[in-house]
């Protein structure tokens, strides 16, 4: 098998180092650090070395291979048209945990790539601010999958915070349901509480029936 080595850059050239290794697929997929560290292999990201623009990617995919593009839970399609992220049906909570934890999501960092490529103003990215931080529809299947109470979620959420910033938990607002939301697959693996509070956490009791 042949894996990269070393790679070194002079005056904006690249260099790679190519060995040959012996061993099988499945021990291949076993390699540890330090064996890699041995071998002096590293990783090439193919966008340090040609400018990767996502949007003229996703053109040309589009045009010719068919390819369609969906919603994106939380983000308006009008900002995501390169279907930034669809192929994660939780996309919409995993961004809204990045938002609790750092006060920015998805609609941010998209809006500032179209921003930085002078595809959209900084007008028209402020409006689009003005969207994120609402909770997504996913955000109750997930809790229903994890056997979470929004509370729970919240004391979970609450210690990986980020500062300077702090989310303000009183916030309410809920972004739209994706076209096909009612047809995700559902498991409610919550339990009743218990009316006692002992040391002011809430205890389950196991019904027999989840």
């Amino acid at each position: 098998m042949l894996v990269l080595g070393s790679v070194f850059k002079t005056d904006g050239t690249a260099f790679c180092v190519v060995r040959r290794v012996r061993f099988s697929c499945a021990s291949a997929m076993l390699l540890r650090n330090v064996e890699l560290k041995e071998i002096n292999y590293c990783s090439i990201c193919l966008g340090s070395f040609i400018p990767w623009d996502y949007v003229k990617n996703t053109d040309i995919i589009k045009r010719e291979l068919g390819w369609e593009s969906d919603e994106l839970e939380g983000v308006p399609t009008a900002l995501n048209t390169s279907c930034e992220k669809i192929e994660c049906f939780m996309q919409g909570t995993r961004d809204y945990i990045k938002y609790l934890k750092r006060g920015y999501s998805r609609i941010t960092q998209i809006s500032a790539f179209h921003l930085r490529n002078g595809r959209l103003t900084q007008e028209e990215a402020a409006a689009y601010r003005n969207l994120e931080g609402r909770k997504p529809p996913s955000l109750k299947i997930f809790l229903e999958y994890m056997g979470l109470t929004e509370e729970e979620f919240r004391q979970i959420v609450k210690p990986t915070t980020i500062p300077p910033y702090e989310h303000d938990f009183s916030r309410d607002d809920w972004a739209n349901e994706t076209w096909d939301f009612d047809q995700w697959y559902r498991e409610d693996n919550r339990l009743p509480l218990i009316s006692n509070d002992i040391g002011n956490r809430h205890y389950r009791l196991w019904d027999g029936k989840h």
